[in-house]
């Protein structure tokens, strides 16, 4: 589906000279010449916004294989150019049969009340929760979508469940959860599976979607199952319960995790305690937890001290390197060694901030991602990446998002 090599030095031509304003005139004047079109020609058209060409590329794609790229490139196109005539409509939904979700996306993009009811009407006869989610954001389909899913989640066996619930709860907001949930017979199913052993037919993060959902219509309850996953040894995804805790009871989760942290044995779950209560200011229980008669009480405050203010941590930490119990002073240590690197990352963000060559921006860029601390593995972005990709282009906070990702995954491991 690539793009004509023809074009390509015109386009780039026009970029060097600032004439983006041309480009897509220049592009219909290279393709005019051109007896039929690529796959790549339709989708530059479709990219450029060239709303000239929008019967051009109907009639490319009534006569393309359902199959071939020119059809997907067709729909992509269509969807671009958000070109909301009838049959662009018609056409698409078409499509929705061997594209779902591309065709689904471009009636999207068109977003008139003939685009959204030519995917609702699909999703009637294929209701699929995938595909169905989107519909949730617009008011004119909003309705009928909250019944199929409440009907699909109601009735599915519980290994579908555990398939579905991560989707349901990755791609909604709260208030939308919360409407979603209303439903009686879905709460007391939420309740089950919250607290539900895993066995054999464990879905990655079902549990913790579980719980999520249920935590829209019974906080407490949410919190009770957060708590007793974070505390069983033998829970699979350990790691997102310290977060969840937090976003369901930020007060009440700094003593759980301060407990666990005392008595935890996996390092993963160690760095998603520690990122979880970085988010909050617990500087007053940890002072506590140094003085208790309990090692492990006097440990939990090490392991979490250097995710807490800078201007104490540092004293204090100091003063735990003569405990009587030795594992207390190592892990003390390792933290004045971890505040000695946050240090480093904040210089070498105040450099990035004011940095004005490319080369060497991308190169401080990559030396804050080695030394700053990237957050827990379930937690959201720490202030520094925020700060670093506010405003920045799509492509500059993709890549910090993905270098993000990958940090957490090495910490957990090396921790």
């Amino acid at each position: 589906m690539g793009i004509p090599q023809d074009i390509i030095p015109a386009v780039i031509e026009a970029r060097r000279e600032g004439k983006l304003a041309d480009l897509s005139h220049i592009v219909v004047e290279k393709l005019a010449k051109k007896a039929s079109l690529f796959s790549g020609d339709i989708m530059l058209l479709g990219l450029l916004g060239v709303k000239e060409s929008a019967e051009q590329i109907q009639r490319a794609l009534e006569e393309a294989a359902p199959d071939s790229e020119m059809a997907i490139a067709c729909v992509l196109a269509l969807g671009y150019l958000e070109h909301d005539d009838e049959k662009s409509i018609l056409l698409l939904a078409q499509q929705l049969v061997h594209h779902r979700f591309a065709a689904s996306n471009a009636l999207f993009r068109i977003n008139t009340s003939a685009a959204l009811q030519a995917v609702m009407a699909y999703t009637r006869e294929h209701p699929e929760v995938e595909y169905i989610l989107p519909l949730l954001s617009h008011n004119e389909t909003k309705h009928d979508v909250l019944g199929l899913i409440q009907e699909l989640l109601r009735e599915c066996r519980v290994f579908d469940l555990r398939m579905k619930l991560p989707l349901v709860v990755s791609a909604t907001d709260k208030a939308i959860l919360a409407d979603i949930y209303e439903d009686c017979s879905l709460q007391e199913r939420m309740r089950k599976e919250a607290f539900r052993d895993e066995g054999s037919s464990w879905v990655v993060g079902s549990k913790a979607a579980a719980i999520r959902c249920l935590a829209t219509f019974d906080n407490p309850m949410a919190f009770l199952a957060a708590k007793t996953a974070l505390r069983n040894e033998n829970a699979h995804d350990r790691t997102h319960y310290a977060q969840l805790l937090m976003d369901i009871d930020k007060v009440g989760a700094i003593s759980v995790i301060i407990e666990q942290a005392g008595k935890e044995k996996s390092q993963e779950v160690h760095r998603s305690l520690c990122g979880a209560l970085g988010q909050t200011d617990a500087m007053g229980q940890l002072k506590k937890c140094l003085y208790a008669t309990d090692a492990k009480a006097r440990l939990a405050a090490c392991r979490l001290l250097p995710w807490q203010e800078m201007n104490q941590a540092p004293v204090l930490l100091h003063g735990m390197l003569d405990d009587p119990c030795e594992e207390v002073t190592q892990i003390a240590g390792r933290g004045l060694e971890q505040l000695s690197q946050r240090k480093q990352a904040d210089a070498l963000l105040a450099a990035l901030s004011v940095e004005s060559d490319k080369d060497r921006w991308w190169i401080l860029l990559d030396s804050v991602i080695a030394m700053a601390d990237p957050g827990g593995e379930h937690g959201p972005w720490p202030q520094w990446a925020r700060d670093v990709c506010d405003n920045k282009p799509y492509l500059i906070r993709q890549y910090v998002g993905e270098q993000i990702k990958r940090r957490r995954k090495e910490l957990a491991k090396n921790k």
